[in-house]
């Protein structure tokens, strides 16, 4: 999969898990897992999302290490908003944005407190649930669209959602049982 992304493009992503590396110990970005596992697992699913993003303003919520936000931007080059809670984290995604050269706006607020621009898309990895996010995009209505990024249980989630204003579609990856969650406004 990542055979397939341009060389100027790859050494930015290889670039960016360096410096994710770089940060972990102290911040505990990615845990346990070592580069090629955080790439195999984290990194190559988003390079799917590709095909999914179709406007310019995104929002990473719960950026944490910034994955999937710094992988979109690099990858579509959009107006992203990485919006993560904790103010190290914070610190660390505004390092990493200035380190890679990225205009990347870091918003240090929980999600729920966001001005969100007109016609964007959310994306989460992890903080969200697909009702959780509904229930955003129901109160914050200039968010036209949500990508999230589900292991095995997006299908159990997705099912226990009725509402008729939104729908909701599950693309499975071939890669390491990781599905999106693609949660559509349904305009009356």
């Amino acid at each position: 999969m990542i055979n397939t992304v341009p060389h100027g493009t790859l050494n930015k992503i290889n670039e960016f898990v360096d410096i994710v590396f770089k940060f972990n110990n102290a911040y505990r970005l990615v845990g346990s897992l070592n580069k090629e596992e955080f790439k195999k697992f984290h990194v190559e699913p988003i390079l799917l999302m590709d095909k999914l993003i179709d406007s310019n303003k995104i929002y990473d919520i719960g950026s944490g290490n910034g994955v999937p936000g710094i992988i979109v931007y690099i990858i579509k080059n959009v107006e992203m908003t990485l919006v993560e809670i904790d103010r190290n984290k914070a610190y660390i995604l505004r390092e990493i944005s200035k380190m890679l050269d990225l205009g990347i706006n870091v918003e240090n607020s929980d999600y729920s407190k966001v001005a969100y621009d007109k016609n964007s898309i959310v994306l989460s990895k992890g903080l969200l649930n697909v009702e959780d996010c509904v229930k955003l995009m129901e109160k914050e209505i200039s968010i036209k669209k949500a990508i999230l990024v589900k292991g095995k249980k997006a299908l159990e989630e997705k099912n226990s959602l009725e509402n008729q204003n939104f729908t909701v579609n599950i693309i499975k990856t071939a890669l390491y049982e990781t599905n999106f969650v693609e949660i559509n406004r349904n305009d009356s």
